[in-house]
């Protein structure tokens, strides 16, 4: 996130986040942090922080979706949907 705002901040047209896949990104659990003021996406095995964005990237952000399979991709993809343009 840190990257994608600075990029963002000096111009760019738009931003990519990493490669996230799909299967991993069913585990993952949204939560607000209103300390930062950002969208967190928490995994609910492992207790880390594999997605933040805020909502001024919206529609900047390329959220670049890995898979192997169509409806899984599906489902992944609405998970975020809210989050990203």
């Amino acid at each position: 996130l840190p990257m994608r705002l600075e990029c963002l901040r000096y111009g760019a047209d738009l931003v990519y986040c990493e490669e996230l896949i799909d299967k991993k990104l069913l585990d993952l659990r949204r939560v607000i942090n209103p300390h930062f003021g950002t969208i967190d996406y928490v995994s609910t095995r492992e207790k880390v922080l594999v997605f933040s964005t805020i909502p001024e990237e919206k529609e900047k952000l390329v959220f670049q979706l890995g898979t192997a399979d169509g409806p899984t991709a599906v489902r992944a993809a609405l998970a975020v949907a809210r989050d990203v343009g």
